[in-house]
């Protein structure tokens, strides 16, 4: 049989160490996904359970493959990424486990979630389409209208894959939190917003260093800074505003007792902010430790093939476990 000319180097499809796999497979996204959101509500005192693992995880093993198979099907150049040969060289493994795992993540979905929550899921997909066609089908001949005798094309205009990326991402593992109840929804998206701009940052910076290590390109300083600023301190949002709220009796019995369930009232939230030392502390620590891994990892980028440092880009992302 004849090679296809179009994959990268066959000695990078051959040699897959073990630890390789769980990134060819996805399943490094879904433990960054699942281990944030359990995170996530752990932090804010919001309901959560196995389902929403479920659903989230199988769905992000589904959309990430689904994403590297488009990337590489017929009539178009192969990225020379382990992630890409593995979909090129397994293509019919690769066009069918997506649609099973977005399967399975919907059952999970209707069987387990509630319905404010199916009806955001529902949202999702429509901008996960949105995202397919800017990515996958703006430059396609679908595309095309003619016009004085011309062939000019239509595209949605132009983000950067990366915004798209880190956008849909924290928007799959927050908005199950945030709509769980929809009445409670305004007070969690108040409560959560600065920590979910630091998550889209975090996302942000972990695709532009990844990208910058695949094709030998440097991430400026600047944007770096500017990105890695934003993770840092906009989760101390909730510990500054609790240095200006009175310690009541409350709070104590809170400190005792544990933090609620689920937050009823601005008034809870007030009370579990004069906790922030001890609610939030946790989160914080795995917020700053996965952006300093992130820096560490491209300090060292002579020194370790692009593969590894693929890896553990998301390796680090995993420091939510610690507060867990």
């Amino acid at each position: 049989m004849m090679a296809d000319s179009r994959l990268p180097d066959p000695t990078v499809r051959r040699d897959r160490p073990w630890w390789l796999w769980p990134h060819l497979l996805s399943w490094d996204a879904v433990a960054v996904g699942v281990v944030w959101q359990l995170a996530l509500a752990k932090a804010f005192a919001l309901p959560w359970h196995v389902g929403y693992a479920i659903a989230l995880g199988a769905t992000l093993a589904g959309i990430y493959m689904g994403d590297r198979r488009l990337d590489v099907r017929s009539g178009r150049p192969i990225p020379a990424t382990d992630r890409h040969a593995f979909h090129a060289e397994f293509r019919i493994f690769t066009a069918i486990f997506p649609v099973i795992f977005l399967l399975i993540g919907l059952f999970a979905a209707v069987w387990t979630l509630p319905p404010s929550v199916l009806a955001t899921g529902a949202i999702l997909g429509v901008l996960m389409l949105a995202y397919a066609w800017s990515v996958h089908g703006s430059s396609a001949t679908a595309g095309e209208v003619s016009g004085s005798g011309a062939t000019r094309r239509w595209r949605l205009p132009r983000v950067p894959k990366e915004w798209l990326v880190g956008g849909l991402f924290t928007l799959g593992v927050a908005m199950p939190l945030l709509a769980a109840d929809l009445t409670l929804m305004p007070l969690r998206l108040v409560m959560m917003l600065p920590t979910l701009v630091a998550f889209f940052a975090l996302v942000i910076v972990n695709c532009r260093l990844i990208s910058s290590w695949e094709t030998d390109r440097t991430v400026e300083f600047e944007e770096l800074r500017n990105w890695g600023c934003l993770v840092l301190a906009l989760p101390m949002v909730p510990m500054i505003v609790s240095g200006f709220l009175p310690f009541t009796k409350e709070a104590m019995a809170i400190r005792g007792t544990g933090i609620p369930d689920d937050l009823r009232s601005f008034s809870d939230f007030f009370r579990i902010l004069q906790l922030a030392p001890v609610v939030f502390m946790p989160f914080i620590l795995s917020m700053n430790l996965a952006m300093l891994g992130l820096f560490l990892l491209d300090s060292v980028r002579g020194r370790c093939s692009p593969r590894l440092l693929r890896v553990l880009a998301d390796v680090v992302l995993l420091t939510p476990i610690i507060g867990c």
